[in-house]
C-alpha cells in the first residue's frame, strides 16, 4: 500500500472527492492545505502566497509518512514560467525528504507521453493567469493554438460553475482553433414587430450567423428545439445549433428559421 500526499489551496473543496474516486486501491490519499491569505481571489499575488510558506505545509503532511507528495494547485506552479514548477519541488524534497512533483510538471509529462504538440487550453481562471498557463507551456514546447476562459476570480466560484459554461468555452476554443470566430454568451438584440424589446444571451455566437445552444442531458430533448426556433425568429438569425453533451457520442440538430 503507498501513500500518496496532497498540498492543495485552502479554498478547493473538489479536489479530495476527485481524488478519491480515481485513486487505485493500492493508493491511499492524504491531505494538508497549504497557507494562503484571506481572500481566496485567483490572483498573481494571493497565489504566491502558497509558496511563501511552502516548507511549513510540506512538513505538516510529512508526518503522514507518505511515500510521494503532490503540489496540487496548478495555477500556482506556473507562475514563474518554465522550471519554477520544478522549483517548487525541490523545496518540498529539500524540507521534508519525499518525493515530489507539481502539478505543472504533472501535465507536461502527461501531454509529453502522449505524444501531443498542439494544445487548446480552457481554464476557470481569469485572463491574466490563462495566459501565464499558455506561456508555461510554450516555454515547454507546446504550441497553444486555442485559448479561452472563464474569468473566475473567486477561488469559491470554481465548483459551482455550471458545467454547460465549462462546455461552452471549450468548443469556442475549438472552434477559434478551427479558424472560425465564435463569440461566448454574445447578446443579441430581440425585436417585436420592428421593436427592440431586450437582449439575448447566446451560448454561443459563431461567424455572426449561427447560433449554438449547448446542453448538458442524459437524453435528448425535444422540448428545446421550440426554444431554439423562438430565440431564431426573435433575433433574426436564421441558422442555430442544439449541442447535447450528456451522452457518451454528441448529440446535435441543426435547426433553420
Amino acid at each position: 500500500m503507498k501513500r500518496l500526499g496532497v498540498l492543495i489551496p485552502p479554498s478547493n473543496t473538489m479536489m479530495e472527492t476527485e481524488l478519491n474516486h480515481w485513486a487505485p486501491p493500492s493508493v491511499t490519499m492524504h491531505y494538508h492545505r497549504l497557507y494562503r491569505d484571506s481572500v481566496p481571489q485567483i490572483t498573481r499575488k494571493s497565489l504566491m502566497t502558497m509558496i511563501e510558506r511552502l516548507e511549513e505545509s510540506a512538513s505538516l503532511l510529512a508526518m503522514a509518512q507518505v511515500d510521494l507528495m503532490v503540489f496540487g494547485c496548478t495555477s500556482a506552479s506556473i507562475l514563474e514560467g518554465s522550471g519554477w514548477d520544478q522549483k517548487i519541488s525541490q523545496r518540498i524534497e529539500a524540507a521534508t525528504g519525499i518525493p515530489a512533483i507539481a502539478t505543472g510538471t504533472a501535465m507536461v509529462e502527461a501531454l509529453r507521453s502522449r505524444g501531443i504538440q498542439k494544445v487548446a487550453l480552457a481554464t476557470p481562471y481569469p485572463d491574466d493567469v490563462t495566459q501565464l498557463e499558455a506561456t508555461f507551456l510554450e516555454n515547454n514546447g507546446f504550441s497553444v493554438v486555442g485559448l479561452g476562459c472563464l474569468g473566475i476570480i473567486d477561488s469559491y466560484g470554481i465548483p459551482v460553475t455550471p458545467l454547460e459554461k465549462v462546455y461552452q468555452r471549450a468548443m469556442q476554443v475549438e472552434l477559434i482553433k478551427r479558424g472560425l470566430k465564435a463569440e461566448h454568451e454574445h447578446e443579441i438584440k430581440v425585436y417585436y414587430r420592428g421593436a427592440e424589446v431586450g437582449i439575448y444571451s447566446a451560448d454561443l455566437f459563431v461567424e455572426d450567423v449561427v447560433i449554438v445552444e449547448l446542453k448538458i442531458a442524459k437524453t435528448y430533448n425535444n422540448q428545446d428545439e421550440p426554444q431554439l426556433l423562438n430565440e431564431l425568429k426573435a433575433t433574426g438569425i436564421k441558422v442555430g445549433l442544439l449541442v447535447n453533451f450528456g451522452r457518451d457520442e454528441v448529440q446535435y440538430k441543426r435547426m433553420v428559421f
